[in-house]
Parts: C-alpha cells; structure tokens; sequence
C-alpha cells in the first residue's frame, strides 16, 4: 500500500513528497491543505484485510437497528398465485362428459335391440350399405314415435351404439346423414338429455362437418344439441376436438357453425377465453 511505501522512506523524502502535495492542493484552488500524511506504525499489527472485510459487510447488512436478525422458521410464507389457466373453456369442455365404464360391442348390440327391433339392429352392422340406411331409418321413425321421457332413457344407449355401428367412419354419407337425424331427434326430445352423450355426439358430427354432402344435417344437429345443453357447450366442445384438427377445412366449417350460432344465440354465449389465445 501507499502507507508501507512511505513509511520506508527517510524524512527527506517525505518531507519532499509533503511539499509536493501542498502544491498540487495550491494549484487546484482548494480551500484547506490536505491533512498531513500518516504513517503507519510498524510496531502495531494491522487488521486482516478478511476482517476488514467482514466488518464492512456487517455493518451495511445490520443498519442502523443493530446486526441482521434472520426471519423467525414460524413466519408464515407468501402464498403463491396459481398460473393462469392455457385453456379457457376447459371446464366447458370436460364438464360431465367422462364416458364411464367402458361398455362392449356386444352390450351395447344387446341393449340396442332391448330399444329397436332386432332386425333393425342387424341391419346397423350389415357390409351392405344400403342394409346400414336401412337400419338407420328404422331407429330415426323409433325415435320420432317415442315419448320425450322414452327418448331421454333411450338417447344414451342409442347414442354410444350408433357410434360404434355403424359408425363415425362410414363411408357412406347417407348412413350418416341418418345418424345424425337420429341425434338431433334425440337432444330435441330428452327432457335431460346429458352432456356425456352430448360430447359423444360432437365428436362424429365434429369430423364430418367439412364433408359438403353432410355439411347440412352436422350442422342441424349441432344446433339441436347447443339448444338442450347450451352453445357454449359445443362450442367448447368442437374447440377442443377442432383447433387444431389435421384437415384445415373441419377447423373452418367448425368456425363458421359458431358464427352462426353466435347470430342465432346472441354474442353472450362466446366464450373469449378460449376463442382469443
């Protein structure tokens, strides 16, 4: 340091070193002379500079209270906010709609033609075609002749049955031109009609609605099921199964039906959580 170089120095020296110091003072028009030098006793030993050190780090931490007391283990922690939720309808959309206990071809066959004739039934897993329309039709005149209260306890069967046969991948679009006639007969008529089979429900006509042949009874029937379950439903509904779909047109035709629905339902149903990322 400064202090051990002067302090080696004979007086001489230190004495020129003084002068040259009031001189510099002089010349930058200073009011005071500088403190004369000090020199450092070699007979006391110097603190550590690790001391030093620590003792300056105390002193900013302690302030002016005294040292730095750590928090008490007790005190209680600021609770922390819960991240904001990615998907804004995901109540809408997973609402009541878990599909339960699994339930087999076989069972559902059996509890279809507990509902429809047999033959009817049959027909609905025929290769053939025109046997498949056939057996649609017939369920649709069933439905149309039941009661509301029959209707409501068969939409659940008679949904999940016509979803597996003949199914959402028939190629044929009169088959499913009937399906879905038979589902919006179905949420028209049941007084309850639930919002597990609604999702069901959604989900075929979903996939289908960009097909231009069925393009008009998806859209009826989407209708139907918004006016039993509500349109923010659906909306949610088709949201989730459309968003992000493969084919570009299904995420449009699912667009332009909530366009529609919003005229027909008022502007209060949209959900702009979900419709605004």
């Amino acid at each position: 340091s400064v202090a051990r170089a002067i302090d080696e120095l004979d007086d001489a020296k230190k004495a020129k070193i003084e002068e040259m110091c009031v001189e510099n003072w002089g010349r930058d028009g200073g009011a005071t002379g500088p403190a004369p030098l000090q020199t450092r006793d070699p007979n006391v030993a110097s603190k550590p500079a690790a001391t030093l050190a620590a003792a300056k780090t105390a002193a900013s931490r302690g302030g002016v209270t005294g040292p730095l007391t750590r928090p008490s283990a007790a005190a209680p922690k600021r609770p922390v906010a819960a991240p904001p939720s990615v998907v804004g309808s995901s109540s809408e959309a997973d609402a009541d709609v878990a599909e339960g206990a699994p339930v087999s071809k076989e069972e559902l066959v059996e509890r279809a033609s507990r509902l429809y004739a047999a033959d009817a039934v049959t027909k609905l897993q025929s290769s053939n075609w025109k046997e498949r329309v056939e057996g649609v039709a017939a369920v649709a005149v069933a439905v149309d002749a039941m009661s509301d209260e029959d209707a409501g306890a068969a939409a659940g069967d008679t949904i999940r049955a016509l979803a597996l046969f003949p199914g959402f991948d028939d190629k044929v679009f009169q088959v499913l031109a009937k399906v879905f006639e038979v589902f919006g007969s179905l949420a028209a008529k049941a007084p309850k009609f639930s919002k597990r089979d609604g999702a069901i429900a959604v989900q075929g006509l979903a996939e289908k609605i960009a097909d231009v042949k069925l393009r008009a009874p998806a859209s009826a029937a989407l209708t139907a099921v918004a006016e039993a379950l509500g349109p923010k439903f659906v909306m949610a509904q088709l949201h989730k199964r459309t968003a992000s779909h493969k084919n570009p047109k299904v995420t449009a035709e699912s667009l332009l039906w909530c366009a529609g629905a919003v005229e027909e339902f008022t502007v209060a149903v949209v959900d702009v959580s979900f419709v605004i990322p």
